[in-house]
């Protein structure tokens, strides 16, 4: 039985690596290791596996920040199964076996029909909304939907297997009635535009786009055709920000500056790419299995580079989650900048140390208000024992002059990496 080790870096390509029948192979980012790892969150000397003809063990040196096998610490030498995660600080390690057949389609590659308005999959067509908006289960090249993750304002997400992933993706599609909306379609695929500029292994990759135009399956011959655009992105199982703090309450300390970390780093690659998110909070945050943070949905965002795709906000808009947004955004998201993105990103690691949100209760009006007029609650108050640097740089982030918070999202990040090596 032959096993490849899947490495996965925080930046730069995926790349694989046999591991021998016999003998042990280091992971680290100095000179030393067998494998070096470009991760500043590595150790010199991170991990070892252990290789020998029963199986591989993975083992922890002592690291500065730990191992993680499946999103738990390990503490002594544990055996690995196929398809196992090990995690060292942003960088996976998958264990890949070449006699495994890979995992069975799951559930959803059996039935017959999707139905892309209201999300349904089933072994009939919908009968709500019938055959105008059914689609066979593989009727995409190359990809079988097998289940159902979501549903909002800008249509349905489902999980779908990849041939060419090898593995499960997101879909994300939206439906048309008529005619496609040509405002809606390019706000649409704007999302995967924008997010198609970053290479960070933070950001949820995107892996293509398309459009269906298909007429219904045997039966709804009358019909109009299925008019649908759709984009392919990365999978991450895992849970967002949003449902762990609601689950678990306020986060640990030394996990929710991690993840902060990792978040003002994405920021500072769209103040360098010339990017603004929009729409920064912990709902757009995915925590996966193995400890990795991912920042998806940029489907908000607004470029500042002349690429021409900041001209579809009106002037007065104030797309975004209220209670996540800077007064300068409530009065006009197109003129707002690189700090609105600092003021959601202080709002969202607000909701990780207490729990709810800088300015909470009464309709969005009053919410909005309060937003641009009222003082939010200090750190400490609601949650004694918080660093008071850690509780200085919230404070900042939700000024309500966005001159007054910092300077840049890499100015913030080096603050939290000083907040952090304090501890």
């Amino acid at each position: 039985m032959k096993y490849t080790l899947h490495i996965k870096p925080p930046q730069g390509r995926a790349s694989k690596v046999p591991l021998p029948d016999r003998g042990s192979v280091s992971i680290g980012r100095g000179s030393g290791a067998d494998i070096k790892v470009a991760d500043g969150q590595v150790s010199r000397e991170h991990l070892r596996f252990e290789c020998s003809p029963s199986g591989i063990d993975v083992i922890d040196l002592g690291s500065r920040n730990g191992t993680l096998l499946n999103g738990r610490r390990i503490e002594r030498p544990v055996r690995l199964n196929p398809g196992d995660v090990v995690a060292a600080g942003g960088t996976e390690l998958i264990l890949e076996c070449s006699a495994g057949q890979g995992p069975p389609p799951g559930p959803g590659a059996k039935q017959d029909f999707v139905c892309l308005s209201c999300a349904v999959i089933g072994p009939e067509i919908c009968r709500t909304c019938g055959p105008r908006f059914a689609l066979p289960a593989g009727a995409i090249a190359g990809l079988t939907i097998e289940k159902v993750l979501g549903k909002g304002g800008m249509g349905a997400v489902f999980r779908a297997r990849s041939v060419q992933q090898k593995g499960p993706v997101a879909l994300k599609v939206m439906t048309f009635a008529d005619r496609p909306d040509p405002v809606k379609m390019k706000r649409f695929f704007r999302e995967a535009r924008v997010q198609a500029k970053f290479q960070h292994g933070n950001i949820v990759k995107i892996l293509g786009t398309g459009m269906l135009k298909t007429r219904p399956p045997a039966g709804g011959a009358a019909a109009s055709p299925v008019r649908a655009a759709y984009i392919v992105m990365e999978y991450v199982e895992g849970r967002d920000l949003h449902a762990v703090v609601k689950d678990s309450g306020p986060m640990d300390l030394k996990l929710a500056l991690r993840i902060s970390m990792k978040i003002a780093d994405v920021l500072a690659e769209a103040w360098r790419k010339g990017v603004v998110h929009r729409d920064i909070k912990p709902s757009n945050v995915v925590l996966s299995g193995s400890g990795v943070v991912k920042v998806m949905d940029f489907g908000l965002a607004k470029c500042l580079d002349g690429a021409g795709l900041s001209n579809l906000t009106v002037t007065g808009s104030a797309f975004g989650t209220p209670a996540y947004m800077p007064p300068e955004q409530i009065q006009d998201a197109k003129s707002a900048g690189h700090k609105a993105d600092l003021y959601s990103f202080g709002a969202t690691c607000f909701f990780l140390l207490t729990a709810r949100h800088p300015f909470e209760g009464g309709k969005i009006a009053a919410l909005l208000k309060k937003i641009q007029s009222e003082k939010p609650p200090a750190v400490e108050a609601l949650r004694p024992g918080t660093p008071p640097p850690l509780c200085a740089l919230v404070s900042k982030c939700l000024e309500k002059r966005p001159e007054d918070r910092f300077g840049n999202a890499e100015e913030l990040r080096g603050e939290l990496e000083r907040i952090f090596s304090s501890l």
